[in-house]
């Protein structure tokens, strides 16, 4: 019975079972592409920017999340620099821990907060895109069938 629902499911939105895994891999790539993009944003910006603890000196946040933002982003630090991964970086592109920890808390909250629109979207894009690969790889094959008629 099951196998009949996913059978249903890829009928009713012109997918084929070949083309999950190009669906996975592109939502992935998307994931992995919002989440480093973000954090790069946010510690860029946090060198540039008036304050470099914007979300533990935030009036718009209530004081007991200030106060738990600032534990976690303590605890972080700690972690960073005792990391062998991350001195690795430290060392290769001069990278301060507190920075780099802060960075990723505030670029989490942003995720965070973009998510309603965001999840939607990486959907969206990943079945679009896994829709014109398997169009592609439909139209290769049909090309190379008329092309073999042909001699």
């Amino acid at each position: 019975m099951f196998h009949g629902t996913v059978d249903t499911f890829l009928e009713k939105y012109d997918l084929q079972a070949s083309s999950v895994p190009s669906f996975v891999i592109i939502h992935t790539a998307l994931s992995a592409i919002w989440v480093s993009s973000t954090w790069y944003l946010c510690y860029m910006v946090s060198a540039n920017g008036p304050s470099t603890h914007s979300v533990q000196t935030s009036s718009i946040l209530p004081l007991p999340i200030r106060q738990k933002t600032q534990a976690v982003v303590s605890q972080l630090e700690v972690s960073a620099q005792n990391s062998k991964m991350f001195r690795k970086i430290q060392n290769k592109f001069n990278v301060d821990p507190g920075r780099f920890t802060l960075s990723y808390v505030e670029s989490k909250i942003g995720r965070l907060f973009f998510k309603p629109i965001t999840i939607p979207g990486r959907i969206w894009l990943s079945y679009r895109g896994s829709q014109a690969i398997s169009h592609f790889q439909c139209r290769g094959q049909t090309n190379t069938k008329t092309s073999s008629k042909k001699n």
